[in-house]
């Protein structure tokens, strides 16, 4: 009897780290950090090994503004789960912001290697690319991620910036107008 009670015990307690990381996750979209982290902390007594509760504590440390602690955090998620490809896309952004673009760019590698689909990934790789004076792999990437979501504005924003800059350095000698998808890009409002 004593197993069966073990194990009831033990679902009673996922149950209650389920319960707190939605409450966690409501509170990140309110903007309410300080209750997100309340609750991920009383989380992560339940479900030490949960790499979505590292995650969500990376994320409501970032709405703080401590980036020191949100990176630990994400560290800890991508640690438990290496193949979470938005853990690593926000340690990306996190080490972008502490200044450490090849870091970030690591952290984008590694998510385009584990979620290829990911537009994303790729835009934010192509972001880091971009930071590091690689216009040819960021213009690339953001392709990508068109490719991937026609609709993403940021990357077609960013891809239309980089054609420009590299035909400005001479890197680009077709037009700016590339078709990258089944459907016409819009650049500033003129079809491709």
């Amino acid at each position: 009897m004593e197993p069966l009670a073990g194990l009831i015990q033990f679902r009673e307690k996922l149950a209650q780290a389920k319960s707190l990381t939605l409450s966690a996750s409501s509170h990140l979209e309110n903007h309410e950090p300080d209750a997100a982290l309340a609750d991920l902390a009383s989380a992560i007594g339940f479900w030490k090994s949960n790499p979505a509760v590292y995650y969500l504590q990376g994320l409501a440390f970032e709405q703080k503004g401590d980036l020191p602690q949100a990176r630990s955090s994400l560290e800890k998620a991508v640690e438990l789960k290496p193949d979470y490809p938005e853990a690593l896309i926000s340690l990306g952004r996190i080490l972008w912001e502490l200044g450490d673009t090849r870091g970030a760019l690591k952290e984008f590698d590694d998510a385009v290697a584990v979620a290829p689909d990911f537009a994303e990934a790729h835009y934010n790789r192509g972001l880091a690319e971009a930071r590091l004076g690689q216009i040819k792999p960021a213009i690339r990437e953001y392709r990508e991620a068109l490719a991937l979501k026609a609709d993403y504005f940021d990357a077609r924003l960013n891809f239309g910036l980089a054609l420009i800059q590299a035909q400005d350095l001479g890197l680009e000698r077709r037009s700016r107008c590339t078709p990258i998808a089944r459907r016409p890009i819009i650049i500033w409002g003129w079809p491709c």
